[in-house]
């Protein structure tokens, strides 16, 4: 970020002209994790006569904004491709060429069908080290129970925690 900052001041500090950016994307890190950031600034200068002296800044992070609105017109798209299906058996594929290619928004994914007692996985993203289970047992009567969700997360934990334990050997 500071790089940007500094290399975008150095221009204004020599033109003598102030900016304004409009939902501006940084990547900003902590020192360990690298995130996606957006900001709204403004740069003014500040002149003695005739030479720039320093400047005013206001900043404004609009990074959930950008975000929310992002995933929004996804899901929407989503809806759209899903509404015009004339087979059910085809939603699966929509739910994996919508939803797949995005893993900002939407790391990972599993669509799963009932059968029977159980709850059979049909696609999923594909993702190194992420298994997702073939087959979730449906032992719990009502569908959306949340010791159905409860068995699906522990499933999803023990696999990050798979992926995590590789990439830090």
């Amino acid at each position: 970020v500071f790089k940007d900052v500094h290399s975008l001041l150095s221009g204004i500090l020599a033109s003598g002209k102030g900016v304004m950016l409009h939902r501006a994307p940084f990547l900003i890190s902590d020192g360990e994790i690298l995130e996606e950031g957006y900001f709204t600034m403004s740069y003014s200068i500040i002149s003695e006569g005739e030479h720039a002296v320093g400047f005013s800044n206001w900043v404004t992070d609009v990074t959930s904004s950008v975000v929310n609105e992002r995933r929004t017109e996804l899901l929407r798209n989503l809806a759209l491709k899903t509404s015009d299906v004339n087979r059910f058996a085809d939603i699966p594929n929509i739910f994996k060429e919508t939803l797949g290619g995005d893993a900002k928004d939407f790391p990972f994914f599993a669509y799963y069908e009932r059968e029977s007692k159980n709850y059979r996985l049909i696609t999923s993203t594909e993702m190194e080290g992420l298994e997702f289970p073939s087959i979730l047992n449906g032992k719990h009567a009502k569908d959306g129970s949340e010791d159905f969700f409860s068995d699906l997360k522990e499933e999803l934990e023990r696999n990050i925690a798979k992926i995590e334990a590789g990439s830090n050997s």
